[in-house]
């Protein structure tokens, strides 16, 4: 239970994000268009406030002098879009650069269903060159007759509007799970978000970045900053998921006793104190931490001697008060605060007697990494199983987009 080298936590958040970017990729299928009038929508500020303004003359963000929000050098590029509406998601505006951003992603599969239908139509160069392009991302639009009918009376235009489209009415479902949950970009995360883009300026000049941007389907640097702010926020949703029990709950049903056992165990016990049960019996019958056998009152302890799930969630009860499920890398704890014990420390620190906190804990003991991949795929069910009935309205606007390269 002693605090230990974390490092590992960076890993996992890194394969969060691909996870997250591999449920957003692997997911596609249908659906947009009328002209933007400040419909009521969840996602028009999608980093959380209105920062049309810069932050700096916010004075929710500014606390002191110091902020850096503050200085004349700080350029707030969150600010808000007029954009044609060309589709709706469950009722949830989709934009036209929604859909132009996601064109990249969208085109891959259907160039290749392209190459297998018509590609022996071409003499060899042109063959040759269109395969080089597949392997290496970049096919030139020029090769490509966009009006030629692909699948279902429907146009190789056509067919990629609509797969594109439908890849940003997924995201734009994630975001509002991500709205629902409570997930909103910090002040720290603007901050960071306009120096990334500042540097960016700063490296390329404007006006090559713009032409950057363009060939990416970014409409800018206020497009830019929109899509970080709503990558924040989704990376932060899975991270939630993974790390909060509570969150974690709406995907329990897609686990089985046997993929979770340690979860199943831990919530058996749980019901099982909140029924009455002696909490002292069930951590001798059931604890999993050894450290408790030679602490039977408790642990004595300041905060940064456990982990940090551990000390917040002593730290939220009051004396005599017991947890629900509190997930740290070694497993679930369930968590009883009792008073501290000065003469019974843990490891004798010389600290203030206030600063100490006394807890005891019925801990089950889980495999992390295969924990993870069990959640992971658990929550990869839950995501697909919400994304698989969206109601995706299609607005003529959609058509006037141009899917050129």
């Amino acid at each position: 239970m002693k605090n230990t080298d974390l490092e590992s936590i960076n890993r996992k958040q890194k394969r969060y994000i691909i996870f997250l970017i591999i449920v957003i990729m692997g997911l596609l299928a249908f659906v947009g268009c009328a002209r933007a009038e400040e419909p009521e929508i969840i996602d028009d500020y999608p980093w959380g406030g209105n920062y049309e303004n810069d932050p700096a003359e916010n004075d929710e963000t500014n606390d002191t002098e110091d902020s850096p929000t503050a200085s004349p050098d700080f350029h707030n590029h969150l600010t808000h879009i007029d954009d044609i509406i060309v589709a709706r998601a469950n009722g949830i505006n989709i934009y036209q650069r929604d859909v132009t951003f996601e064109i990249l992603r969208a085109k891959g599969p259907l160039l290749w269903e392209y190459f297998e239908m018509f590609g022996d139509e071409w003499d060899e160069e042109t063959s040759n060159e269109f395969i080089s392009g597949l392997m290496t991302g970049i096919v030139d639009s020029d090769l490509i007759d966009f009006d030629r009918e692909l699948r279902d009376g429907q146009t190789f235009g056509q067919v990629l509007l609509e797969e594109a489209t439908q890849i940003a009415a997924e995201f734009k479902i994630y975001l509002a799970l991500a709205h629902e949950v409570g997930i909103e970009l910090t002040d720290d995360g603007i901050i960071e978000i306009n120096f990334h883009i500042d540097d960016l300026i700063w490296e390329f000049g404007q006006e090559e970045l713009d032409e950057l941007l363009r060939e990416d389907g970014i409409r800018g640097t206020s497009h830019l900053a929109e899509i970080y702010a709503n990558h924040w926020r989704l990376d932060n949703l899975i991270y939630t998921f993974m790390t909060e029990p509570d969150a974690f709950a709406r995907f329990e049903m897609h686990m089985t006793e046997e993929s979770c056992d340690a979860y199943a165990r831990a919530t058996a016990i749980l019901d099982r104190l909140n029924a009455g049960e002696d909490f002292t019996e069930l951590l001798l019958l059931y604890g999993e931490d050894p450290g408790m056998m030679t602490f039977p009152d408790g642990y004595t302890f300041v905060t940064w001697q456990m982990v940090p799930e551990f000390s917040e969630g002593t730290i939220a009860l009051e004396i005599g008060e017991m947890s629900g499920l509190v997930k740290s890398d070694f497993g679930y704890h369930i968590i009883l605060r009792v008073e501290p014990d000065p003469d019974n420390m843990m490891q004798w620190v010389d600290v203030p007697v206030e600063e100490l906190l006394g807890a005891k804990h019925i801990l089950i003991q889980s495999n992390e990494q295969s924990l993870e991949d069990r959640m992971l795929e658990a929550i990869s069910v839950g995501l697909d199983e919400l994304t698989s009935n969206i109601d995706v309205e299609l607005l003529s606007a959609l058509w006037d987009i141009d899917v050129r390269w």
